[in-house]
């Protein structure tokens, strides 16, 4: 009896069978799947020196020591980085120069700007953001890119508001969960061609 080569005998095997030999499948490599590496998470931005800022949030408008009694205008309003803030208030407590006693209140259309790393006052009450016809021309708005819930309302152009977006929000849209409807007993009224608030009983 002829006998043939082992090589042969797999070659036959190989045709027989479509080419390929049955291989068993637990034999098999398991497959491997490449996953992505998670991103490094930033960097803390390190502690800004006083007097400087990277955004509005970093700036605050305060008061002189002996502001002049009423409502404080944009001449007495001094821009401050929260880095200075601490400072300015023991100056302040440190202070022998006697205070007239009499009603004060803030401003709140004297809003905190960061420009070029340094804090300054943007008023809003200038005639470009408050300008109307008519009470349809005027809205109110948190004197906040995203109001909370101790900012203060303004009535201001309907027309002004993208820019005022603008100026206080940057290039990044407003979070969702903003503050947006203001208080019931305010509302936004066109006299002498600027808009202001009046105040209901609520």
């Amino acid at each position: 009896m002829k006998r043939w080569p082992l090589f042969v005998c797999l070659a036959v095997s190989l045709v027989a069978c479509g080419g390929r030999a049955d291989r068993d499948p637990a034999l098999e490599p398991e497959p491997r799947f490449e996953t992505e590496p998670e991103p490094e998470p930033e960097p803390e931005p390190e502690p800004l020196p006083p007097g400087l800022c990277r955004s509005n949030a970093d700036c605050v408008v305060a008061a002189p020591c002996c502001a002049a009694c009423g409502t404080l205008s944009r001449e007495e309003a001094i821009p401050l980085s929260r880095g200075e803030l601490e400072a300015f208030r023991e100056s302040c407590a440190a202070s022998s120069e006697p205070c007239a006693e009499c009603f004060r209140e803030s401003n709140p259309y004297l809003v905190p700007a960061c420009e070029h790393q340094a804090c300054h006052v943007f008023d809003l009450s200038r005639p470009e953001f408050t300008e109307c016809e008519s009470a349809s021309d005027c809205t109110l708005r948190a004197n906040e890119c995203c109001g909370g819930d101790r900012a203060r309302f303004i009535a201001v152009s309907a027309a002004a508001l993208d820019e005022i977006d603008l100026r206080w929000c940057g290039d990044e849209p407003p979070a969702t969960n903003c503050r947006v409807e203001p208080p019931l007993h305010q509302a936004a009224l066109c006299r002498e061609q600027r808009c202001v608030s009046a105040f209901f009983d609520p």
